[in-house]
């Protein structure tokens, strides 16, 4: 390869021949690459519909898919006769504490089950 052919290709990348940005060509970089925006979220969506009035929240005309999905779970957790719906849903907007798990076993059962192995 020449030195005009590396020139070229480096102007048609926006780099300089040192492999720096050249004048008015830096990338853009999203803050969180791979996600969506953050107002474009379920999550995010729920809450406005939360802060509604039911007349506003009837009249009001969706624009992405999060946010009819959001509707919907919102309409049908104050719909529901029975509180887990709205817990659920009060849980993933607001943040559920992170629940701490126990785990009990029998070690006679466990030395067992490890004999079999070392039989092998």
């Amino acid at each position: 390869m020449n030195n005009n052919t590396e020139v070229e290709s480096h102007e048609k990348c926006g780099r300089n021949p040192d492999g720096t940005f050249a004048d008015g060509h830096k990338p853009y970089i999203a803050e969180n690459p791979g996600r969506p925006p953050k107002g474009d979220s379920i999550r995010e969506a729920e809450k406005m519909f939360l802060d509604m009035s039911d007349e506003e929240r009837e009249s009001f005309r969706c624009k992405t898919t999060a946010q009819i999905i959001a509707k919907k779970r919102v309409k049908m957790a104050i719909d529901a006769e029975e509180h887990q719906p709205i817990d659920t849903l009060a849980d993933q907007v607001c943040g559920k504490p992170k629940e701490t798990k126990h785990l009990s076993f029998d070690t006679e059962k466990l030395i067992q089950f490890q004999e079999t192995f070392d039989e092998e």
